[in-house]
């Protein structure tokens, strides 16, 4: 166990990172906890709400606000169920505009973010983050981006990254470091995220489930706890992975029950990876009742 230093000597800063869907937010949100706190998957709008990443080191702790990309025509239940990335920009130290280099004119409300920002009584300092550079040749195209992006906007700061290779992170923690202030830290030394360990049993459920069906379902998949029981053998959890229809339950179980043994042997690994203890894990597949108006 981390030990935390005196609350006089910590020093906190909360960052905010936006941009358009599949950008690698959720990446770079793994790569700088050092654990997958937060969905990837190759699908679009993966992160359903704000999830919060938690790195420390030394006196710093940062806090990053992993927010559900932004999406263009949003009919009103998608702006309902992925949430508002905009408000995740409340009260921060600090902004991350990340956009996938491998993308030529990667599409993002620039205006809308500085309008967004010169409302906060005190603007916070936004950086520019071009991720994916590892996927752009010739390396020329990315100098032509970042010109382009910066002549939208004022931006504090350039980054060019690979999360996924975790390539230019350390410039990025110099950055965070430069936008903390003396504060307690918002959460133990060796916690990685707000999330308890079945909400985020659940997410990784969810992405399991997400990477295995593509395009074949949409995102009203989700994942509720039944039993999460820590015994001194390890964790026995049941789950519930609740589906739009019948049509859709018969598509997540698959010919023979293989789809959904599939899913919940790999979210298994990925649990048993991620906490550190033995799991058992049982998924079952049920159509969700709808809702009475």
């Amino acid at each position: 166990m981390t030990k935390a230093p005196p609350a006089a000597d910590q020093r906190t800063a909360l960052i905010a990172i936006i941009g358009p869907t599949n950008a690698g937010k959720s990446s770079l949100v793994n790569a700088l906890v050092g654990a997958p706190v937060s969905a990837v998957t190759h699908k679009r709008q993966t992160t359903r709400f704000r999830l919060r990443g938690v790195t420390t080191r030394d006196d710093t702790q940062i806090v990053l606000v992993d927010t559900p990309g932004i999406a263009n025509n949003h009919n009103r239940y998608q702006r309902v169920m992925i949430g508002d990335p905009w408000a995740a920009l409340e009260d921060v130290d600090g902004v991350l505009v990340m956009l996938d280099a491998a993308v030529r004119a990667q599409p993002f409300d620039f205006a809308r973010l500085e309008t967004t920002l010169a409302r906060a009584p005190s603007p916070p300092p936004c950086a520019l983050v071009l991720n994916k550079i590892d996927r752009v040749k010739p390396k020329t195209r990315l100098l032509e981006s970042a010109a382009d992006y910066q002549s939208r906007m004022d931006f504090s700061a350039l980054f060019m990254i690979s999360a996924t290779q975790s390539k230019g992170l350390d410039a990025l923690w110099d950055w965070f470091q430069g936008r903390t202030k003396n504060a307690p830290w918002l959460y133990h030394a060796d916690q990685v995220s707000e999330l308890t360990s079945s909400a985020w049993a659940q997410e990784v459920t969810r992405e399991q489930a997400t990477l295995r069906l593509h395009q074949e379902l949409p995102y009203t998949l989700t994942v509720q706890t039944e039993r999460w029981e820590e015994t001194p053998k390890g964790i026995v959890a049941e789950q519930i992975l609740l589906v739009a229809s019948p049509s859709h339950r018969s598509i997540v179980i698959g010919a023979g029950g293989h789809t959904i043994k599939a899913i919940s042997q790999a979210a298994r690994r990925a649990l048993i990876v991620g906490l550190g203890h033995p799991v058992e894990l049982l998924v079952t597949v049920k159509v969700a009742k709808k809702r009475r108006s």
